[in-house]
């Protein structure tokens, strides 16, 4: 059957649906209207309008080549001009201005980011387990690997003291990061402790609390969303709720058919994954699931799994016709989601993952493994539904849903820049989040990623221009800094810094943040990857000089925390091993910071370099001379031959690397580093073998990679 007939096949169902649901007394619902925007939406709309503000002056960059689904249409031939963190205008290629830059998605299609209402965990973490901004951080970088660029978490019923720990959680991560969670999401307590409670720890499903609903009222500008079974609360608690600003949704309940509308008079305007947890449809008792089906307000929202264990494609199809603009995907995620684990602990058991069907050892369904870009590829693969009508489940629909859809969930000006990137399989590419590009395209860092319980980094991050590189790096190494807690066994944080022009927007704004006193470096060790070999620490080329002159002499960091191999050693190899000791002793190099040469040489280690490699003198190539000539007045005579290096062992062995790039004399290096395979003749590729290593790149030096996608 062709597509063209799929198409026409499913709407002609819906018609024949419109005559049968009429003749039972059923109306099709009303075109769905954007539900009132939440406190937490309000609070994001006004952190949009200063952002705006913010970035007046910051450079403006074309996203060309590709078709754009905007959240209602796919079209051909036009752009997104992104400006900072916000899309400042879609047209037509041909009337991009002459002077601006350009990123080419030749053959993908670029949607709104992937908007993700119901989410327990991913990548190997739950965030019932352990409440924290980190297990949040954590989530969020695997969610964007799969194309989710917003997320409410959820945490299913627990103690008060868990729920009062997740509000503190979402508090910190909306402190750094004001867009990707808009809220939390209480699944429970007050839930029904019949069968209809699924995974869900009967411990934890308590009676209604006065004192609890005191404080999720109280907190209306973090939590997002509360489900709820309408037959466990009292009255007026849902039209209290809905007038605080929170998003009410009816799920894990056994409500009879009355007891659900009345939900619903109340202010209710969500169901929590439709068809399970719900009482079904019989003969004498329509449940929950009828009323929902039935409803013809135009603004009630369901969501759904598609993950192929939930529920069947009939009744996946069913609920569709019924809700044509309303339905909305979600993961349901666990920690099984993103992640290759085989058992997780989830609601006080162990649950197993088997073919990407999680369950209890008595075979209650327990969340998913969905990602949301399974969940999109599941239903287009699965039913008649155009693509376009899918990615609207996954964007449009469940922005309308919590009223932000003013800001994201469609490609538009003034819109939040968050897409994700497809290939003609509807495969995650890239995504790109607040304006910033990021590529995912190494198998071995996929796999490295899933295996390894480190955070899951982006393999290429692509940014306008130096300057907003160096703002997103500091900006980073700032919060790894205040994020570390000195104790006796690790009183330092140790970062691994280098030399050159493309740090120094990273030096100048971490040189801001301080005097600002936004950070201090008091715990801070450094040290600086390499040192030409005969140069004193006076010389204006040396490192001892550069790192002084732009970053050392402006900040609080002392003295002897500072630590810069000495080209003038009588010794250099005795030299070279005792700085490879003092990392040791300090516990290895949390966070390195690099360069890429045009030949793909990390820190001095040239072409031929063995992965293995220790600090160490080089002799530097005729290739890295000419480049580094312009330091030297353009002579290549006065640039030194030997250098003192950090070995790439040694940044193998560091928790963490971020790669700077930025000129098209990178662009060749830097796409083999990324996507060929891992060669010695080119030094950059080593870092495929680190599961938390990614390269940051202006969109010069990014375009060999983008293009080869």
């Amino acid at each position: 059957m062709s597509k063209l007939q799929l198409i026409i096949k499913y709407f002609v169902g819906l018609i024949c649906l419109f005559c049968i649901t009429a003749s039972f007394g059923f109306s099709p619902q009303k075109t769905p209207q954007q539900n009132e925007p939440l406190v937490c939406i309000k609070a994001m709309e006004k952190a949009l309008a200063d952002q705006h503000e913010q970035e007046r002056n910051q450079p403006v960059y074309a996203i060309v080549g590709a078709k754009l689904f905007t959240g209602k249409e796919i079209i051909n031939n036009h752009a997104l001009l992104i400006k900072g963190s916000i899309i400042e205008n879609v047209l037509p290629e041909k009337d991009i201005p002459p002077q601006i830059k350009r990123i080419n998605f030749t053959n993908h299609l670029i949607a709104p980011g992937y908007i993700d209402l119901h989410i327990n965990g991913c990548g190997g973490v739950n965030f019932n387990d352990h409440p924290s901004e980190k297990i949040l951080k954590h989530i969020h970088t695997s969610c964007l690997r799969k194309g989710t660029t917003t997320f409410i978490p959820t945490l299913i019923s627990s103690s008060d003291q868990i729920i009062f720990q997740g509000i503190s959680a979402v508090k910190d991560f909306k402190k750094s990061n004001k867009f990707t969670i808009p809220g939390l999401h209480l699944e429970g307590p007050w839930l029904t402790t019949t069968a209809k409670k699924g995974i869900h720890n009967e411990a934890d499903i308590r009676p209604y609390s006065a004192q609890l609903h005191k404080k999720i009222t109280e907190e209306n500008a973090v939590i997002a969303k509360i489900t709820v079974a309408p037959e466990q609360v009292p009255d007026g608690l849902i039209r209290d709720l809905t007038t605080a600003g929170i998003l009410v949704s009816v799920g894990h309940s056994s409500a009879t058919a009355e007891k659900t509308k009345q939900a619903f008079k109340e202010g209710a305007r969500f169901v929590t994954h439709l068809f399970n947890g719900m009482s079904g449809i019989t003969a004498r008792n329509p449940g929950v699931i009828t009323p929902v089906l039935s409803n013809t307000d135009g603004n009630l929202y369901a969501s759904i799994i598609a993950d192929g264990f939930h529920l069947s494609w009939d009744n996946f199809m069913l609920a569709k016709k019924n809700l044509p603009e309303s339905l909305v995907l979600i993961t349901d995620g666990t920690a099984a989601s993103a992640s290759s684990i085989s058992s997780f602990w989830f609601a006080g058991q162990t649950i197993y993952v088997d073919n990407n069907k999680c369950t209890s050892d008595k075979g209650v369904l327990s969340g998913s493994a969905l990602t949301m870009e399974q969940a999109v590829k599941n239903v287009i693969r699965h039913t008649t539904l155009p693509a376009p009508e899918v990615l609207k489940m996954a964007t449009l629909y469940p922005a309308r849903a919590i009223g932000a859809a003013n800001m994201i969930g469609s490609l538009a000006t003034g819109h939040l820049a968050n897409a994700v990137i497809l290939d003609s399989e509807y495969n995650v590419n890239a995504t790109m989040e607040m304006g910033r590009v990021q590529l995912y395209h190494s198998p071995q860092r996929q796999k490295l990623t899933q295996t390894k319980s480190t955070l899951p980094a982006p393999d290429f991050m692509v940014v306008p221009d130096k300057q907003a590189m160096g703002d997103y790096v500091a900006d980073y190494i700032v919060a790894k800094i205040n994020a570390f807690t000195p104790t006796k066994e690790k009183p330092f944080l140790v970062l691994g810094l280098s030399t050159g022009s493309t740090p120094l927007p990273v030096y100048n704004k971490l040189i801001e943040l301080y005097k600002k006193g936004k950070v201090s470096f008091k715990n801070v060790v450094t040290f600086n990857m390499d040192e030409y070999a005969g140069l004193p620490a006076s010389h204006p080329q040396s490192y001892h000089y550069f790192m002084h002159k732009n970053l050392f002499n402006h900040i609080d960091i002392p003295r002897d925390n500072v630590f810069i191999l000495d080209g003038m050693a009588d010794d250099q190899e005795k030299e070279c091993a005792q700085f490879e000791m003092k990392i040791r002793k300090m516990g290895g190099i949390d966070l390195f910071l690099g360069g890429i040469g045009s030949n793909g040489h990390i820190a001095f280690n040239e072409p031929g370099s063995d992965f293995n490699s220790v600090t160490r003198v080089v002799n530097l190539t005729s290739n890295t001379i000419k480049d580094n000539a312009r330091f030297f007045k353009g002579d290549t005579t006065q640039v030194p031959t030997k250098a003192l290096s950090i070995g790439i062992g040694t940044y193998l062995n560091s928790e963490e690397v971020i790669i700077m790039a930025s000129g098209k004399n990178k662009a060749e290096a830097i796409q083999k580093a990324f996507q060929q395979p891992a060669t010695e003749q080119l030094p950059a590729s080593a870092l495929q073998k680190h599961s938390k290593a990614f390269f940051i790149c202006d969109i010069d030096s990014a375009e060999n990679s983008i293009s080869s996608l």
